[in-house]
C-alpha cells in the first residue's frame, strides 16, 4: 500500500484481517488519513462490526495528531484507551517542552515557531525536532497523564536538578490503563527531589522511579507513606524471596522477568566469592570517560547489554557471555563510563592451553550509539592494550568500529558461549584513531 494509493476496498479489508490496531504500523496513518477523508467513522454499523468499529473510533479519535504524536499514542497506550483519550492536552505540551529543548540546545526558538514544527507548518526540517520528535511526544503523553494541567509544576521543580530529557525519559514506563496515574502523578511530584540531613538537595535514582512507576497499578498505597516504604513494597511485588535489594531494584528497571529473577539473583551472589582475573582497581581514562573492570559486586555485571543496546544481558542472545562474565574465573567485564554511566566496554576473558593462560580476548566493542563515533572510546582500548601487552604474549579484539587488521591466529572462544570474536583482530599500540 503506497501513500495516497489505498483504495476504499483495500482499507475495509485490511480492517476485517486485522488483529489488533498495532498490527502493521506502516501503514496505519495512511488508512487513517484515507478514513477521515471519506468521512466512514460516521457509517459503521457498530452492533454488526465491533471490532472495525473499534479501529475506526481509533482513528476518528486521533485525527489531529501529527504522525509521531499517533505513533506514540500506537506504541504507549492500550487500543481501549486511545478510543476515548483526551489528547488536547499532550498537543499543547508538545511545543512547549520543544522551547525548553531548545533553550537547552542553545538554538531558542519561540512557542509559536515550536507550534509551526510540531503541526508542520512550517520549519518543518529543524534539526533539534527532527532529532528528538519520539521521546518528545512520548513524554508529552506521560506528562498529561500523569499530572494534567499542573504538568509545569512538575518540570519547573526539576529544572534545577535535570535536563528536560532527564526528567522525563523514565516517564514513559507508565501504564495507561492504571485509574491511579493522577496519584502517581503527586506522588512523583513531591518525591522526584529530596533533601538530605544536611539541607542538600538530591534528585531520586531513575532506576528507584522505573520501580514505582511499573509497580503502581499493584501497590495499596494513597501515596502518602515515604519514599522508602513505597519503593521497598514496589520490589517486592515484582519479585518474591529476595536476597538482595540493591540487585532487585536493578533487575526491576530493566524489566527482568519474574520468574527469571531467582536464578540470576543466585548467580550474581555466587560470583562474589569468585576471583577476577583482571584487576578492577585500575582505571583508564580519556577525556570524560573511564575504563575499567567491573568489581563482580557491581549489580549492573549482568545488565551490560541493557546499557549498550546489545544482546549481552540475563535474558538476551548473549545471556551466556552475560553470565560467563559474572561468575567464571577465566572472565570478566570491561566498561567504559561517561559521568558513571555506562556507555560501552567488552566481555573479556583469558584463553588457556593446557592449563596455561595464551592471551586475553575482548568479544567485541559495545558502544551505545551516540558514542560510536567518540575517539575517547579508541583512546582508552589503545591504553588498555598498552598495559596488557606487558603481562599478555597476545591480545585480540572480535568485531569493533575501529578498521583494524584481522589475525588468523585466534584465541579460543570459550564453549558454548554466544560470540562475536568468530573474526579477530589486533591493534598496533602505536595507532592514535580509528582509521
Amino acid at each position: 500500500m503506497g501513500k495516497g494509493n489505498i483504495s476504499l476496498k483495500e482499507a475495509c479489508f485490511f480492517l476485517e484481517k486485522i488483529n489488533s490496531s498495532r498490527t502493521n504500523l506502516d501503514t496505519l496513518p495512511n488508512l487513517r488519513n484515507l478514513l477521515i477523508k471519506k468521512s466512514l467513522f460516521h457509517t459503521i454499523n457498530k452492533e454488526k462490526s465491533l471490532e472495525r468499529y473499534s479501529i475506526f473510533k481509533i482513528f476518528h479519535n486521533t485525527r489531529y495528531l501529527n504522525e509521531t504524536e499517533f505513533f506514540a499514542a500506537i506504541r504507549n497506550m492500550p487500543s481501549e484507551k486511545i478510543k476515548d483519550y483526551d489528547f488536547s492536552l499532550a498537543q499543547r505540551i508538545l511545543p512547549r517542552l520543544l522551547v525548553r529543548l531548545s533553550k537547552e540546545k542553545n538554538n531558542p526558538i519561540k512557542f509559536s515557531q515550536a507550534v509551526d514544527i510540531v503541526r508542520k507548518n512550517s520549519f518543518s526540517e529543524n534539526e533539534i525536532w527532527k532529532q528528538n520528535k519520539h521521546w518528545l511526544s512520548d513524554a508529552a503523553l506521560s506528562l498529561s497523564e500523569l499530572f494534567g494541567p499542573a504538568f509545569d509544576g512538575y518540570l519547573n521543580k526539576t529544572k534545577p536538578f535535570l535536563n528536560l530529557h532527564d526528567s522525563v525519559f523514565f516517564l514513559t514506563g507508565i501504564d495507561y490503563g492504571n485509574p491511579k496515574n493522577k496519584q502517581l502523578g503527586v506522588f512523583l511530584k513531591n518525591n522526584i527531589i529530596y533533601q538530605d540531613k544536611n539541607n542538600v538537595h538530591h534528585v531520586r535514582c531513575a532506576n528507584d522511579l522505573s520501580t514505582i512507576i511499573r509497580a503502581w497499578g499493584n501497590l495499596e498505597v494513597c501515596g502518602t507513606e515515604g519514599f522508602s516504604r513505597i519503593l521497598n513494597l514496589s520490589i517486592s511485588n515484582q519479585y518474591e524471596n529476595i536476597k538482595d535489594e540493591n540487585f532487585a531494584k536493578e533487575a526491576a528497571y530493566w524489566n527482568l522477568p519474574s520468574q527469571e529473577y531467582s536464578g540470576v539473583e543466585n548467580i550474581y551472589l555466587m560470583s562474589q566469592s569468585v576471583p577476577s582475573p583482571f584487576d578492577t582497581s585500575k582505571a583508564w581514562q580519556s577525556g570524560d570517560f573511564v575504563g575499567r573492570f567491573l568489581d563482580r559486586k557491581d549489580i549492573r555485571i549482568g545488565f551490560f547489554g541493557n546499557y549498550t543496546d546489545c544482546c549481552q544481558h540475563f535474558i538476551g542472545v548473549g545471556k551466556l557471555a552475560a553470565i560467563s562474565s559474572a561468575k567464571d574465573d577465566f572472565a570478566g567485564l570491561f566498561v567504559i563510563e561517561k559521568e558513571q554511566r555506562i556507555v560501552a566496554g567488552s566481555f573479556v576473558w583469558e584463553a588457556k592451553e593446557n592449563q596455561s593462560v595464551i592471551g586475553v580476548c575482548f568479544d567485541s566493542v559495545e558502544i551505545l550509539k551516540a558514542y560510536r563515533e567518540r575517539s575517547e572510546i579508541f583512546d582508552i582500548y589503545r591504553q588498555v592494550w598498552c598495559d596488557f601487552k606487558k603481562k599478555y604474549s597476545k591480545i585480540t579484539l572480535g568485531m569493533n568500529p575501529f578498521h583494524l587488521l584481522p589475525t588468523e591466529e585466534k584465541l579460543p572462544i570459550p564453549q558454548n558461549i554466544y560470540s562475536d570474536a568468530g573474526v579477530q583482530y589486533v591493534l598496533n599500540e602505536m595507532q592514535k584513531q580509528y582509521s
